[in-house]
């Protein structure tokens, strides 16, 4: 099962926002920036793969009976 990729980047900013903000007052390399918002969006990518994989799948919905397409209604009358 995939996460969802804003759900994933918005972590991902919000987990890393302190590494992008020592990088912007000239306190942390870029290198070391980027290391960080990579473990971030994998952590970020796990979580969230895995809440999705323990939601329950939406239940499959049956077509209603005036909704059936013609060429099955019109087999149906032919039947003796």
């Amino acid at each position: 099962m995939s996460a969802p990729t804003g759900l994933v980047a918005a972590g991902t900013l919000a987990l890393g926002s302190p590494a992008l903000w020592l990088m912007a007052h000239d306190q942390l390399s870029l290198d070391d920036t980027l290391l960080r918002l990579g473990v971030c969006a994998a952590i970020c990518w796990l979580a969230l793969s895995m809440v999705a994989g323990l939601a329950p799948t939406p239940p499959r919905t049956r077509a209603p009976m005036d909704e059936v397409p013609a060429s099955q209604d019109e087999e149906s009358e032919q039947v003796p």
